[in-house]
């Protein structure tokens, strides 16, 4: 108000524009001798002001002596905005860095004026620090927002989240209330990315929070976790069966097609639900428990949700501590072979020895090696312990052969990663070298879904292996529904039926036609066929009667040491004299 009464003005306004610069809004203003924050000021549309708006965006200043003198449209629209009481006025843009904030307007509503020079640079260094204060007040709200606000989506981040989840949780124990969070995650989204590009998958990102926070409460927070993964904070629910319906409704937002690029994209989502205060008494707890349900969501098939439950977190502590032993397992000698035959179906002629790791852990005991493998998987140690398990593995084929017993292959189980591993041909050419083994005697086993789903990324190394005399097989194969057609173009030399397909063998005659078929199209395209966890002799006799090549299980032998191999052999010697 100083700077009015000092240029000798009725009436001074601050306008500022908004982000676009489509709208204007008077932030202060001073009229009478009344100053005043607009608190409840409206935006005006620039739009409906084409000339002031031209104006505004080309940052000049302007000065009028007299409206009366303006065109029509100019003049309706300056009466518009300012009154009609207005004779003169002047507007100055508040400007910093070449950035146009908004603008500095003087009006004298009782007589005409004109500002001289002196007045007009007086109100522009007025307006360089009104325009500095803009600036730096916008660069504090920017850092705050970086600080707390995720930048793509504009939702809440995890700081922000943790900390609104902890003021909650002070509250809720007050209250004895009940609060639950919420970890989801998108399936598949990688195929997103790589289908429509980053750009793409940003979008859908962001179409997946606009769709969260239409449908939630207003009382519910909705926060991106960080890539693909989103959490919502639920309160003010009554039992967990609120909580599910809060779950439902997060589900049904992917029953429909998001629109990105253009294009209709299907995707859905595995959800986690931790509760206060079952599932934690803090948010760092509560958030890391929703995280272990989203997983137990998504091992059982995705698009669910699940609840955290005392058994989840067992088995990731268990996990958590497995995984960190077993980088010394090796280092302390706490890996083991064991060896299990593959017979002839036809002779009882063992021909194979397949070898078995096995982990002696000593706070645990014998750790079961469908939990330690998927471990060495994620940490890094699979490639070394193959590597250790291939070595002895040969080692002791080789120490077989040099006892004199009968030629058998040794076969060695191969995880997708190490054959992902431009080394790995190499690696198994040098163990060859180092143990003396004939590359002939060795068969390497891929699972079929490893075969199936990185066939163009393997096929290479498999050919490799093959050239060097390597015999390859499938494991498990059928648990992945895949055609042997898909599999003929690679160099198997055998498939391996899951025992799955074995141990319901009698459940019906489709069971009996299934595996009949399994083996009749192999043979007819050149693969032999084994049958693994063969347990029973009506087992044994059905496949060695519909021509099945090799069995393997419990009815022939338990896996033994490689010590126990030349007595299991003397022993056997042919198995069907022992039927």
């Amino acid at each position: 108000c100083r700077i009015s009464e000092f240029l000798l003005a009725d009436g001074a306004f601050i306008y500022l524009f908004d982000d676009k610069k489509e709208k204007i809004t008077c932030l202060y203003s001073w009229t009478s001798g009344q100053a005043s924050p607009e608190e409840n000021a409206e935006e005006t549309d620039l739009a409906e002001y084409p000339y002031l708006r031209h104006m505004f965006l080309s940052a000049d200043s302007l000065e009028i002596f007299d409206p009366d003198d303006l065109p029509e449209d100019e003049y309706n629209e300056m009466t518009q905005l300012m009154g009609r009481q207005v004779k003169s006025l002047l507007m100055l843009p508040i400007e910093y860095n070449n950035n146009v904030y908004g603008y500095l307007m003087l009006q004298s509503a009782t007589r005409k004026r004109a500002w001289s020079t002196i007045d007009k640079n007086n109100l522009m260094l007025i307006t360089s620090v009104i325009a500095g204060t803009i600036a730096r007040i916008n660069q504090e709200k920017q850092i705050n927002f970086m600080a707390y606000y995720d930048t793509l989506t504009r939702l809440p981040n995890r700081t922000l989240f943790r900390d609104r989840l902890n003021q909650a949780v002070l509250l809720a124990e007050r209250k004895c209330d009940i609060i639950a969070v919420i970890f989801m995650d998108l399936d598949s989204f990688k195929n997103v990315n790589d289908t429509l590009g980053h750009e793409g998958g940003d979008e859908l990102i962001n179409e997946v929070a606009r769709k969260l926070t239409g449908t939630l409460r207003r009382s519910d927070t909705v926060a991106r976790f960080g890539g693909d993964e989103f959490l919502i904070m639920v309160k003010n629910i009554a039992s967990t069966e609120d909580v599910y319906k809060v779950a439902d409704k997060v589900i049904n937002v992917f029953r429909s097609p998001f629109i990105v690029c253009n294009q209709e994209i299907y995707i859905s989502a595995s959800i986690g639900i931790a509760v206060y205060p079952f599932d934690g008494k803090d948010a760092d707890a509560l958030i890391r428990n929703a995280d272990i349900a989203m997983y137990q969501a998504k091992a059982r098939g995705k698009n669910q949700y699940c609840l955290c439950t005392e058994d989840m977190k067992e088995e990731v502590v268990l996990k958590h501590e497995l995984s960190n032993k077993l980088y010394r397992a090796i280092d302390n000698d706490e890996l083991s072979l064991l060896y299990q035959p593959l017979v002839s179906a036809k002779t009882g002629e063992i021909l194979c020895m397949e070898a078995l790791v096995r982990w002696n852990q000593p706070d645990h005991g014998l750790i079961n090696p469908s939990l330690f493998i998927p471990l060495a998987e994620q940490n890094g140690l699979i490639g070394r312990i193959g590597e250790w398990v291939l070595r002895n593995a040969c080692r002791q084929a080789k120490e077989w052969l040099d006892k004199g017993l009968p030629e058998m292959h040794i076969s060695v189980n191969v995880s997708v990663i190490q054959l992902r591993n431009p080394n790995f041909v190499a690696a198994v050419e040098r163990i060859l070298n180092e143990t003396g083994l004939d590359a002939r005697y060795l068969d390497l086993e891929i699972t079929e879904s490893a075969a199936v789903r990185e066939s163009d990324n393997i096929l290479g190394v498999l050919e490799e292996l093959r050239s060097l005399g390597i015999e390859i097989s499938i494991d498990d194969f059928g648990t992945e529904y895949s055609s042997l057609s898909r599999l003929n173009h690679m160099p198997v030399s055998r498939i391996k039926i899951d025992r799955s397909f074995i141990s319901n063998l009698f459940r019906s005659e489709k069971d009996q036609t299934l595996v009949h078929g399994m083996i009749h199209l192999s043979q007819t395209l050149g693969i032999k066929v084994v049958a693994e966890g063969v347990e029973h002799r009506s087992q044994f006799e059905f496949l060695k009667q519909n021509g099945c090549d090799e069995v393997q299980g419990f009815y022939i032998s338990h896996p033994v040491s490689g010590d126990e191999v030349a007595e299991l052999v003397s022993r056997i010697g042919r198995f069907e004299d022992m039927s």
